[in-house]
C-alpha cells in the first residue's frame, strides 16, 4: 500500500495544508477552468460531428447519421446555454459544474452511440470509429479533468455505450476494438488525475499569492495608520497634521485657518 502511495505522490505531489478560504478559492478556480474549457468543447462539437458525418456519409445509413448529428448538436447547445448563465462568481462555479455534468452525460451517450447508430459495413470503418472513441476519451481527460464529476459524467457513457455497441456487432475485430476502448478508460482516468493535480497546484499557488498580497496590503495600511496616528487615542499626530495642513494650503492657500488648543499635563 505504501508503494502505491509513493507512486501516487510521484504522479501528483501533495499540497500543504490549506485554510478554508484557500481551499474554497482552489475549488472555485478548478470549476471555473473546467467550465471555460467546456465552452470551447461545446463550440467545436457540432463542426467536429459534421466532419464525421461527411466522412461516413457513403459508408453508413445517412438518416441515422443526420439523427446522430442532431443529437450531438442539441447537447452542445444545452452546454452553451448552461455556460451562458455563468458569470464567474464563486457561488455559481460549483452549481454550474453540476449542471454541466448532467449535460455532459447526455453528450457522452451521444458520442458513444455513434457505433450503434451508424453500424459501418466493414471492419475498417468500425476501427475508425473506435479510434474516434479513444481520441474522445483522451480529449475529455484534458478538458474536464479539473472537476471529477464532469470528467466521469462524459467518460463513462462514451466508453460504455461505444464498447457495448461495438461488442454487439459481433466479429473478432469489433469485439477487439470494444475491449481496447474499455482498456483505455483507466489510462484516461490516470491522465485526468495527473492533469487535475497540475491544475490544482497552479490554483493553490495563485490563491496563496493572492492571500499573501491581501495580507501585505492590510499590514501596510495598518503600519501607515500607526505611523501617522497616536497609538493610545487614535488622534492624528504631528506628522499627519503637517501633511494635512500642507494639503489644505496647497488646495486653497487663502482659506486656511489653524486652531490651537492646549491641554494642561497632556502630551
Amino acid at each position: 500500500m505504501s508503494y502505491i502511495s509513493q507512486i501516487v505522490d510521484w504522479l501528483r505531489p501533495s499540497l500543504p495544508e490549506m485554510t478554508a478560504d484557500v481551499r474554497a478559492s482552489v475549488d472555485r478556480t478548478l470549476a471555473d477552468t473546467a467550465i471555460r474549457l467546456n465552452l470551447v468543447v461545446a463550440a467545436l462539437a457540432p463542426p467536429t460531428a459534421l466532419s464525421w458525418v461527411l466522412l461516413l456519409w457513403g459508408h453508413a445509413d445517412q438518416t441515422r447519421l443526420l439523427l446522430w448529428l442532431g443529437i450531438v448538436t442539441t447537447t452542445s447547445v444545452m452546454m452553451l446555454v448552461v455556460v451562458a448563465r455563468y458569470r464567474g462568481r464563486r457561488q455559481q462555479a460549483q452549481t454550474t459544474a453540476s449542471e454541466l455534468a448532467f449535460v455532459l452525460f447526455g453528450a457522452g451517450c451521444a458520442w458513444g452511440s455513434l457505433a450503434a447508430v451508424v453500424v459501418p459495413e466493414t471492419d475498417a470503418w468500425r476501427a475508425v470509429i473506435g479510434k474516434m472513441l479513444l481520441a474522445t476519451l483522451a480529449v475529455n481527460a484534458i478538458f474536464a479533468a479539473s472537476v471529477p464529476r464532469m470528467f466521469w459524467a462524459f467518460q463513462l457513457p462514451v466508453a460504455g455505450v461505444g464498447a457495448i455497441a461495438l461488442f454487439e456487432q459481433g466479429g473478432t475485430v469489433s469485439r477487439t476494438i470494444a475491449f481496447v476502448v474499455i482498456y483505455a478508460l483507466p489510462f484516461s482516468a490516470a491522465l485526468a488525475f495527473i492533469n487535475r493535480g497540475a491544475n490544482e497546484r497552479a490554483a493553490y499557488y495563485a490563491a496563496v499569492n493572492l492571500e499573501t498580497s491581501e495580507q501585505l496590503q492590510q499590514a501596510n495600511a495598518r503600519l501607515t495608520h500607526e505611523a501617522s496616528h497616536d497609538p493610545l487615542t487614535g488622534v492624528a499626530n504631528r506628522q499627519e497634521f503637517s501633511r494635512r495642513l500642507e494639503a489644505a494650503v496647497a488646495e486653497s492657500p487663502d482659506q486656511v485657518a489653524v486652531l490651537f488648543m492646549d491641554l494642561d499635563r497632556f502630551k
